[in-house]
């Protein structure tokens, strides 16, 4: 009999028990129910001690249950953590927290920046919120250059701030631009614009490197820029920088070859306007000569100073000479018809109107 009533006992104890795995999945929904469960569980094992953790974690649990941002500590969720990292950046409590309950984000930001992948990336990135890991650079500026030129999208405003201040930041932007220009040879022609894109990342969380390649990549960008944006103004002077570039250039080369300067265009259109005859202007501009010729024909200074500006130095000569005439004894008419002689190249005339003047002095 007492055999009987210990093995139903102990039927009883091992269907009554509970697992940790199974006081686990119910701490993330009840803790305090949990944490009966492991007392009941620590009496039953007393030997395990692996248990002690889940305690902590369950003795944590309770003390936050009424903290809803803090929800996702309590079911361990780590989609919840990335969301709640978007959105804040944590105590230092919560991020000793955060640490005991996913030691895992480590390993997984390690893994994203070493071996980056589309459907992981962004969701692991922003791990480095929380944590600074130690990072095989040649190895991560390597994939990470590759990553970004086939997904350009990913090289956001946001990951560049997460990859700053980084203990590793400064060496992986060095590796990386000392990729590019070992590789530049390598790298497609279209591919230009975002690999300078990754140069400037690389420069922005602390990356150095001096090189011709990098100059005349970010030239090549620059002049790219202006083609696309119609803000060339000397083709001539693009083309001359152009083939002064140590990197490829082919397509560079048959854009400019094909654009079309804006300043030309208008340039020409505005000669077009201007050459296009229309009734008011002719009318107009007939009205102007009339007046003109007027003026011309009834003033002998005038046509003097319109020949003299016109360079017309002989008629200007023999036009002011008449004005001379008028006033015969006026020396400085005298001389200044002469020096327009010397102008005109009329030296003989010249000397007639400087031995005149002396004559009047006399």
């Amino acid at each position: 009999m007492k055999k009987i009533i210990i093995i139903l006992l102990m039927i009883s104890i091992f269907s009554f028990s509970i697992s940790k795995n199974e006081i686990i999945e119910l701490s993330k929904k009840n803790p305090e129910l949990s944490w009966k469960k492991y007392l009941e569980y620590v009496l039953e094992n007393p030997t395990d001690t692996s248990i002690e953790k889940l305690g902590k974690k369950i003795k944590i649990k309770i003390q936050i249950k009424d903290k809803e941002n803090l929800n996702f500590l309590i079911k361990e969720d780590i989609n919840g953590l990335r969301n709640y990292l978007k959105e804040t950046s944590p105590s230092t409590k919560i991020l000793n927290l955060i640490n005991f309950f996913f030691p895992q984000v480590e390993s997984l930001v390690k893994d994203s920046i070493e071996n980056p992948k589309y459907d992981s990336f962004a969701e692991n990135i922003i791990f480095l919120k929380i944590t600074d890991p130690k990072i095989e650079t040649k190895k991560a500026a390597k994939e990470l250059t590759n990553f970004f030129l086939k997904y350009p999208t990913m090289l956001t405003y946001n990951v560049v701030s997460l990859f700053k201040n980084k203990s590793f930041s400064k060496d992986l932007g060095f590796n990386i631009l000392n990729y590019i220009v070992q590789n530049i040879n390598n790298f497609d022609e279209e591919k230009y614009p975002i690999l300078n894109r990754i140069v400037d990342f690389s420069k922005s969380i602390g990356g150095t490197y001096t090189s011709k390649y990098l100059l005349d990549l970010e030239k090549y960008v620059e002049i790219l820029e202006k083609i696309n944006e119609n803000k060339i103004e000397n083709v001539n002077l693009e083309k001359l920088q152009i083939n002064n570039l140590s990197i490829k250039k082919d397509i560079l080369l048959q854009k400019i070859s094909k654009y079309n300067s804006p300043h030309i265009i208008n340039k020409t259109n505005n000669t077009k306007n201007e050459l296009k005859p229309s009734k008011s202007s002719n009318t107009f501009e007939l009205f102007l000569l009339i007046i003109l010729f007027g003026l011309i024909s009834s003033f002998r200074i005038v046509r003097f100073y319109i020949f003299y500006t016109l360079r017309l130095k002989k008629i200007a000569a023999l036009t002011y000479k008449k004005i001379v005439e008028k006033d015969p004894m006026n020396e400085e008419k005298h001389l200044k018809l002469a020096q327009l002689y010397e102008e005109a190249g009329m030296y003989d005339e010249a000397l007639q109107e400087y031995n005149l003047i002396k004559r009047i002095k006399i």
